[in-house]
C-alpha cells in the first residue's frame, strides 16, 4: 500500500531553478581563472542574486505606473510593491550593478569577472523563457500557428517566449565561439548588443499588455534601443582611441 501523495510544481519555477542550477555549475567551472577562493565566490553569486531580484522587482513597479489611474490609492501602491511578478531587464542590469560593486569593493579586475560570468546570464534566461512558455506568462501575439493557453482554449498564440529562448542558447554558443577566437571582443558587449537586437524584434510579437508601452514602443524596447545605442559608443570610443 503506497500512501497518496499529492505534489504540485510551479514549472515556471522549477524551470528558472534548473536555469539557475545550471549557470552557477557553468560559472564554477570557468571560475577557476580567478584568483577567488569559495567563499570570495559565494559573494558573487550572493552579490550578482541581489542585484537581479532588487533590479527586476525595480523595473517591474516602474512598468505599473501607467497602470495606475488618476484615483491613486495606497491600496493599488501596495499592490504593484508587494504582488507581481520580475522583469528580466532590470534583473540583468541589476546583476551587472553586483558583479560590479562586488569587483569595485574586492579591487578585482571588472573584465575578468564579466567575461566569467556573461555566458551563464543567456543559459539562466532560456531555462527561464521556457518556464514562461510553461507558466503561460509573456504569451504571444495571436496567429494562425502556435499554442493555446489554458485561458484561451481557442486562440493560438505565437510561441514567443520558445524563439526567446532558442535565441538564447544561439547567444549562448555565440559568446563561447567568440571566446575561443583570436580576436576577443569582450563578451558582455558582444551579449548585451546581440540580445538587445532580437529582444526589440520579439517585442513585436507580445501579447501581453503588463510589460508597459511607452509612446510607440513598449518598455523593453526603449531599454533595447538605449543598451544598443551605449554598445555602440563603446565600440566607437574605443576603436578612436586606438
Amino acid at each position: 500500500m503506497y500512501p497518496f501523495i499529492k505534489i504540485v510544481l510551479p514549472l515556471y519555477g522549477v524551470c528558472a531553478a534548473i536555469g539557475f542550477v545550471l549557470a552557477f555549475i557553468l560559472f564554477i567551472y570557468r571560475s577557476r581563472k580567478l584568483s577567488l577562493g569559495i567563499l570570495k565566490k559565494l559573494q558573487l553569486v550572493s552579490a550578482l542574486g541581489i542585484g537581479l531580484l532588487i533590479g527586476s522587482r525595480l523595473l517591474f513597479m516602474i512598468t505599473m505606473i501607467p497602470k495606475l489611474d488618476e484615483e491613486f490609492s495606497a491600496d493599488k501602491l501596495s499592490k504593484v510593491v508587494f504582488n507581481g511578478g520580475f522583469v528580466f531587464y532590470g534583473g540583468l542590469l541589476g546583476a551587472i550593478a553586483g558583479v560590479w560593486i562586488f569587483g569595485k569593493v574586492n579591487k578585482i579586475s571588472l573584465s575578468e569577472l564579466f567575461e566569467c560570468i556573461t555566458p551563464c546570464f543567456p543559459l539562466f534566461h532560456a531555462l527561464g523563457r521556457i518556464g514562461c512558455f510553461m507558466g503561460g506568462c509573456c504569451y504571444g501575439i495571436p496567429c494562425g500557428f502556435g499554442f493555446a493557453m489554458a485561458s484561451e482554449p481557442d486562440v493560438t498564440r505565437f510561441p514567443v517566449q520558445l524563439v526567446e529562448a532558442f535565441c538564447c542558447f544561439i547567444i549562448f554558443i555565440l559568446l563561447l565561439m567568440v571566446e575561443k577566437k583570436q580576436f576577443k571582443a569582450p563578451l558582455l558587449l558582444v551579449y548585451l548588443s546581440s540580445y538587445s537586437v532580437i529582444r526589440f524584434i520579439l517585442e513585436f510579437f507580445r501579447g501581453d499588455s503588463i510589460r508597459g508601452v511607452w509612446g510607440c514602443f513598449s518598455t523593453s524596447q526603449w531599454i533595447s534601443l538605449a543598451i544598443l545605442i551605449s554598445c555602440m559608443t563603446f565600440v566607437f570610443v574605443r576603436h578612436k582611441r586606438k
